[in-house]
C-alpha cells in the first residue's frame, strides 16, 4: 500500500532549504509526497521579492517565476519522479478554517496557513495532511487546534548567506587581518615562577601573630643556658702561649696581661644587650615574617611577527588596594639592595659579644725581627711582596642600545601601581621578556581582589596589545611559634658547631 501525504509548507522551505531537487525527501519515510503552497505564503513570496536589498530577494524571485510559469501552463511541478514521489501545486480555493477565526488572526500570514490546512483537513477527511515547517510558532498553533506538523530538518537548509552589507565589514575585516599580518605580532603571558601558566591569581597569604610573653620566656631560658655569660677571663696558666712564642724562643720576654675590668664591664653590658635584642627579634619575629610572604607571578611579552616593533612602551599597572614590586634576583648584585630594601633578610638572632681574654705580650723584640712580622719588607731588604695591579678601565661613552629595553618611569624596586618601560626598536623573534613581580598588599587587608594589568603600544602597532590578571588574595592567621623555635634551634646549632 503506497504511503502518501500532503504537506503545507511553510516559507522557509523555499528561502532557507536547498533547492528542493537536491532535498533528501526520502528521511521524511513515505511513497509519494505532495508540497501545497497556500496563498499566505505565496503573498509572503510576492513581498520578499520586492525587496532588492534583501538576503531573500534572489530566492524569492526565482519562485515567483516557477509559481507563474505553473499557472500558465496549468501543471503541477514534478521535483522528484521516485523513491519518493515529491510534487509541488498549489492549494487552489482554499481560504482559512472559519471555524477557528475567534482563535486565530488571520491578519498574520502564520495563522492564516495554519488556517488553510486546517481547511484542507475538513474538505478531504480521507487525505493525511500535515504542516511542514522548521518554525516554532506555526508549530505551536497547528498543535492547538489537533494538526499534525512535521518539522524541516537541519541537514536541508542552507548554509548562512550574507547580504551586501555583511560582505562588506567582512572585506574591511580581511583588509585590517591583512594590514596587521604586516605589524609586529605582540603576545603577552602570566604564569609562576615555574613557568606553568596562568590566567588569575588566587594566593592565600599567611599573616602570623606575635608570640605570647610565655613562649618568648621560654625561649629565652634556652638561649641562656646554651650560652651563659662568661665568667672565665683567661689566666697565665690557662692560656696558651701564642705560635710566635715557640718560634722565637728566648730572643725576647714575654708576659701575660689580664683583661682590664673596663673591657669586662663593656662585655658584660654588651651581654644584657644582647639578651635584650635577641627577645627583642622573638616579640617582633612575626612582622619580620609577614614581610617575607608576598604574591607572586611571572609575565612574558614577545614579538612574533616578522616586523620590529618600533618605540615600544610597556605599560604595568595594578587597580584595587595592590601594589607590586620586582621579585629580587639574589644572584643579580644590582638586586640585592632591591631584596634589603623590601623583602628584608630572613630573621635571624645577633651574634653574641665577645668575651676579653687576657693575652701574652712581648717586651722587647728586634727591630729587623719585628719589620718581618709586619710585613714592611723580607729579609733581604725587598720592601714589596707583591706589586699593585691597577685594572684598566675604559670610561669612553656608550650610546643606549635600540634594542634594549629602559625603565621609563620609575623601577619597580619599591611598591608602585604603574610603571613603565621602552625600547627604540623591538627586534621581532628575540628572545621574550620576561619580568616577575611581587604583590604588596597591607597587612591590614583581610581579602583582596583586583587587576594587574599590561600594555604594550607601538608606533607601527594598530591597535596596543592588552593582557589583564584577575587577582584574589586571601588571608590566614597562623602563630609564628613553629618559625621561633627553629629560628633558636638554628642559631644554637650554628654556634656550636663553629
Amino acid at each position: 500500500m503506497t504511503k502518501a501525504i500532503s504537506l503545507v509548507v511553510d516559507t522557509n522551505l523555499f528561502f532557507e532549504c536547498k533547492v528542493l531537487e537536491e532535498i533528501a525527501w526520502a528521511e521524511l519515510g513515505y511513497d509519494e509526497i505532495e508540497l501545497l503552497v497556500t496563498q499566505p505564503v505565496q503573498s509572503e513570496i510576492d513581498k520578499h521579492k520586492k525587496i532588492p536589498t534583501g538576503k531573500t530577494h534572489k530566492r524569492a524571485l526565482k519562485f515567483f517565476k516557477l509559481f507563474r510559469s505553473m499557472l500558465a501552463e496549468k501543471r503541477t511541478k514534478v521535483i522528484q519522479d521516485g523513491n519518493p514521489r515529491v510534487t509541488l501545486d498549489f492549494a487552489n480555493g482554499i481560504r482559512p478554517d472559519n471555524s477557528h477565526k475567534d482563535y486565530l488572526d488571520y491578519s498574520k500570514n502564520d495563522d492564516a496557513m495554519v488556517g488553510c490546512l486546517s481547511e484542507l483537513v475538513k474538505r478531504h477527511p480521507q487525505k493525511q495532511y500535515a504542516l511542514l515547517t522548521y518554525d516554532t510558532g506555526p508549530t505551536l498553533t497547528s498543535q492547538s487546534i489537533g494538526l499534525k506538523h512535521i518539522f524541516i530538518p537541519d541537514s536541508w537548509l542552507l548554509p548562512p548567506q550574507q547580504d551586501s552589507q555583511t560582505k562588506e565589514i567582512n572585506r574591511l575585516k580581511n583588509e585590517i587581518r591583512n594590514l596587521q599580518s604586516q605589524e609586529p605580532q605582540i603576545e603577552i603571558g602570566f604564569g609562576d615562577f615555574n613557568g606553568v601558566t596562568i590566567e588569575r591569581l588566587d594566593y592565600e597569604r599567611k599573616i602570623y601573630t606575635a608570640l605570647e610573653e610565655e613562649q618568648i620566656n621560654c625561649l629565652m631560658e634556652k638561649i641562656q643556658q646554651k650560652f651563659p655569660e662568661e665568667q672565665d677571663f683567661g689566666s697565665a696558666k690557662t692560656t696558651p702561649k701564642p705560635l710566635s712564642y715557640r718560634m722565637l724562643g728566648g730572643m725576647t720576654q714575654w708576659e701575660f696581661s689580664e683583661a682590664s675590668s673596663e673591657k669586662i664591664e663593656e662585655y658584660r653590658l654588651a651581654y644584657k644587650k644582647w639578651l635584650e635584642t635577641c627577645r627583642t627579634v622573638l616579640s617582633t619575629l612575626h612582622t619580620k615574617l609577614n614581610h617575607q610572604d608576598y604574591p607572586h607571578f611571572a609575565l612574558t611579552a614577545s614579538n612574533n611577527g616578522t616586523r620590529p616593533a618600533a618605540d615600544t612602551l610597556i605599560e604595568f599597572s595594578t587597580d584595587g588596594n595592590i601594589e607590586f614590586f620586582e621579585a629580587p634576583d639574589e644572584e643579580e648584585d644590582g638586586n640585592k639592595k632591591f631584596r634589603r630594601l623590601m623583602i628584608g633578610e630572613p630573621p635571624a638572632l645577633p651574634n653574641m659579644p665577645k668575651a676579653p681574654q687576657g693575652e701574652w705580650k712581648t717586651l722587647t723584640l728586634p727591630r729587623s725581627i719585628k719589620d718581618v712580622l709586619r710585613g714592611r719588607g723580607d729579609l733581604t731588604g725587598n720592601r714589596d711582596f707583591i706589586s699593585p695591579i691597577i685594572p684598566h678601565h675604559d670610561f669612553t661613552p656608550r650610546k643606549p642600545d635600540p634594542n634594549g629595553f629602559y625603565w621609563k618611569g620609575e623601577r619597580p624596586n619599591v611598591p608602585l601601581k604603574h610603571t613603565s618601560l621602552t625600547c627604540d626598536q623591538w627586534r621581532h623573534s628575540s628572545e621574550k621578556k620576561h619580568f616577575e613581580f611581587n604583590l604588596n598588599i597591607p597587612i591590614t587587608e583581610q581579602n583582596v581582589s583586583g587587576l594587574f594589568s599590561c600594555t604594550i603600544h607601538a608606533e607601527n602597532l594598530t591597535k596596543p596589545a592588552e593582557a589583564r590578571l584577575p587577582i584574589k588574595i586571601t588571608t590566614v592567621a597562623i602563630s609564628c611559634e613553629e618559625k621561633a623555635v627553629q629560628l633558636v634551634e638554628d642559631f644554637i646549632a650554628h654556634k656550636i658547631l663553629k
